[in-house]
């Protein structure tokens, strides 16, 4: 078997290879509108905030957006699993792109029926020539999957929903990629969890944790041992130590719009 093409994604690989068929389902199209799509996050994204005037006049999302309707169907396991996160938010980027600058939150988008539009139930979107909503692609693609650090990975273009990330997430380090996304959401204080010393200590999270308890619970019994799970190893300590003696409240959400500052 010889290599025929490796397109490097800044530590995030993909390889095509001959002889014995394509090793990733992926086709070579598809790779390279990938790897343009990955640059363009990298030039784009600084610390979870998007430059949407680089992004519209850049031609990498909608040659992107093109190769994810003819991506192949077969996809299985973490390629589907990256690919439907990709395209979680290359559409949202796309959606925030076509009311830029008229929009300061994705709420400002029209979401009813007279407008003909509707903001996350529109199946405009065409994924493995299937057309598709995000709430579609969010409920009943991703999470099935049965892995709650999706929703740290799936970005609703608000400040506090988790930062969108300056990188394509893919098959073979999917597993690390969401780790990583997962504890540095939890790691924020303004948007994952903070843990407040007081007489009595108070912990606050994000209502991610409150719209999804089950699927964390699905993954770690409760969402308690969720949280520590993912935590620094010293807020870890301290959950367990006060664990069961805390009461469970929620941050305020900011539906802001996660663009970048002037």
């Amino acid at each position: 078997m010889r290599w025929i093409r490796q397109i490097g994604l800044a530590g995030v690989g993909l390889c095509l290879c001959l002889g014995g068929g394509v090793v990733h389902a992926y086709d070579a199209k598809y790779a390279q509108a990938l790897a343009a799509y990955h640059q363009m996050l990298q030039n784009t994204v600084k610390a979870g905030r998007v430059d949407y005037a680089l992004v519209k006049s850049a031609p990498a999302l909608s040659e992107y957006l093109q190769a994810l309707a003819k991506v192949p169907a077969s996809l299985t396991g973490s390629e589907k699993k990256a690919l439907y996160i990709n395209a979680y938010n290359a559409f949202t980027l796309q959606l925030i792109v076509d009311y830029w600058p008229d929009i300061k939150s994705i709420k400002d988008i029209p979401d009813n029926f007279f407008s003909g539009y509707r903001r996350w139930d529109d199946e405009r979107w065409t994924l493995a020539g299937e057309k598709v909503s995000l709430n579609q692609l969010e409920h009943k693609m991703l999470r099935p999957m049965g892995d709650a650090r999706i929703h740290f990975a799936i970005v609703c273009a608000s400040i506090s929903c988790p930062d969108l990330q300056a990188f394509a997430f893919q098959a073979e380090t999917l597993d690390a990629q969401l780790d990583t996304v997962a504890k540095g959401f939890l790691a924020d204080p303004d948007k994952g969890l903070v843990l407040l010393d007081k007489r009595v200590p108070s912990l606050k999270v994000s209502k991610i944790f409150s719209w999804f308890e089950a699927d964390f619970e699905r993954d770690a019994g409760t969402v308690y041992a969720y949280l520590i799970r993912y935590s620094d190893e010293q807020t870890a300590k301290r959950l367990k130590l006060h664990q069961g003696s805390l009461d469970l409240d929620h941050l305020d959400y900011d539906w802001g719009l996660n663009q970048a500052l002037p």
